[in-house]
């Protein structure tokens, strides 16, 4: 997505975006920030390309709730203001990139978005793997305290629970040999 109130400039990363890329990119431009963010709401976008200065919204504020609206998709802002101290405040705010309108080119207009992909896909994908982690770790047999093994009901259907989660498999209540004898 891009929000942008410039049209001409607009046109111009679309172009940027949609050549040479073999339809990696499709854009949906909005000129608004509340056109920007009715679709936010109905869509899942890949990468937002943010214009921090649209007729109903004006600097950071944009950011916070562009990001608000969608907190996992990477947010790049586009700025015509050379200004460190706002680039910072943005990335603070949660944006993964800020570039200069003035300074773009294909070549980095298209690399910038690419990479802003990648880093949330990545992102998520640790913290999914954070969350297993997490899940595993409760199904432990061991007791971290006492080093005794788990019993009981709870341990029992969360052990079940996970295992029909991850696979056909599913947890009998039948004993192993040992405790059979």
């Amino acid at each position: 997505m891009l929000l942008e109130d410039d049209a001409s400039f607009a046109r111009l990363i679309q172009v940027y975006l949609q050549d040479d890329n073999d339809g990696e990119f499709h854009v949906s431009a909005h000129r608004r920030l509340a056109e920007a963010l009715a679709e936010v709401a109905e869509r899942r976008f890949d990468v937002i390309l943010l214009d921090l200065s649209v007729p109903d919204s004006r600097g950071l504020e944009t950011l916070v709730r562009m990001k608000a609206q969608a907190p996992n998709t990477p947010i790049v802002v586009l700025s015509g203001f050379d200004d460190d101290q706002v680039a910072a405040d943005a990335l603070k705010q949660g944006a993964e990139d800020y570039l200069m309108k003035g300074r773009l080119d294909r070549q980095q207009v298209t690399r910038v978005a690419r990479f802003a992909v990648a880093r949330s896909r990545l992102a998520r994908a640790l913290d999914d793997s954070n969350a297993e982690v997490k899940r595993l770790r409760a199904l432990l047999p061991v007791c971290p305290s006492c080093h005794g093994a788990r019993e009981g009901d709870d341990y029992q259907n969360a052990l079940r629970d996970y295992l029909s989660s991850q696979s056909d498999a599913t947890a009998s209540g039948t004993p192993c040999p040992e405790c059979g004898r």
